[in-house]
């Protein structure tokens, strides 16, 4: 059975601001890192799901501020669990990848 580890929404945007959901995550980073050492070392594959937007997404039309804008760093993966060697794909290029594994 093949076993895929997915991490979602852990970008610049979401842990350098200074709220509740943060904090958390910062204290969890240390955790998230070991595991994450041990399900590599274990051959798992490691998915990470990002959140971003468009400027001008409907979401941001009222008082909520944009933010995790595509394309930017503010939408990246964090540095403190991104590794050089992953592949990070937009969600067009994700969808393409499976439309091709179905083929």
């Amino acid at each position: 059975m093949s076993v895929a580890i997915l991490i979602i929404d852990i970008v610049n945007d979401t842990l350098k601001r200074d709220t509740p959901l943060s904090s958390a995550i910062l204290a969890f980073l240390p955790a998230l890192n070991q595991f994450l050492a041990q399900a590599r070392q274990a051959g798992h594959r490691i998915v990470f799901s990002i959140d971003s937007f468009q400027e001008i997404a409907p979401l941001f039309q009222g008082r909520m501020k944009p933010y995790s804008i595509e394309g930017t760093k503010r939408a990246e993966v964090v540095s403190e669990i991104m590794e050089p060697r992953f592949l990070i794909l937009t969600a067009s290029e994700f969808l393409a990848a499976l439309e091709k594994e179905k083929e």
